[in-house]
């Protein structure tokens, strides 16, 4: 009987250990940061992102429309800005002044 309880209180042990392990291990993992990504490939996903999200409202999941998405975000990002891309990377969308861009792009890829 005596066996069994000390079994018990290490397996407790080990059981408090290894949640401290892992509470401290998560505030580590909370206080850092996001790496930093180039406005270019910040770009790059938020219009990928936009058109797949877009077309698939519109033609359904199964849609051919991908390679026509990256095709247009290739295009569009050839010729935009620094200062472009940077905003089209925060709002997740083609910008104002990329709009007519993107559609430009978007048609001569199908």
């Amino acid at each position: 009987m005596m066996r069994f309880g000390a079994g018990i209180l290490r397996f407790g042990y080990c059981l408090t250990v290894i949640g401290g392990l892992l509470v401290a291990t998560g505030h580590q993992a909370v206080a850092l940061s996001d790496p930093e990504v180039p406005p270019e490939e910040g770009a790059r996903l938020a219009l990928i992102d936009y058109c797949v999200l877009q077309e698939s409202g519109k033609h359904g999941q199964y849609g051919t429309y991908v390679n026509t998405c990256k095709c247009a975000t290739n295009r569009v990002l050839k010729e935009m800005n620094q200062d472009e891309m940077k905003g089209v990377a925060k709002w997740k969308r083609p910008t104002s002044a990329v709009k007519s861009r993107w559609e430009s792009a978007w048609e001569g890829c199908k």
